[in-house]
């Protein structure tokens, strides 16, 4: 059920960003998704929650976020990408 709760969060507050967001739901279940996990925690050094938020390849929730607290995390980043392109 968190994934089910944390999708939905993601849902909601990704359509208010259209073509500043791209999102990827991770279905661990499945042998992709199960890889894909373990291709992430390889790369970030550790292995990850599930449920859990990437956000420009950092863990930034390992608990489900409000939506407020989601959206304003990433009005957070693209300011910090606007900022400083490239």
């Amino acid at each position: 059920m968190p994934c089910f709760y944390m999708t939905r969060v993601v849902e909601s507050v990704a359509s208010q960003y259209e073509a500043d967001l791209k999102w990827e739901k991770v279905v661990t279940k499945i042998n992709d998704g199960a890889k894909r996990l373990f291709d992430l925690s390889i790369k970030l050094g550790h292995l990850l929650p599930v449920p859990s938020i990437l956000i420009n390849g950092k863990l930034a929730f390992d608990s489900i976020p409000s939506p407020a607290e989601l959206k304003a995390f990433l009005d957070q980043e693209l300011m910090k990408r606007r900022n400083n392109p490239g």
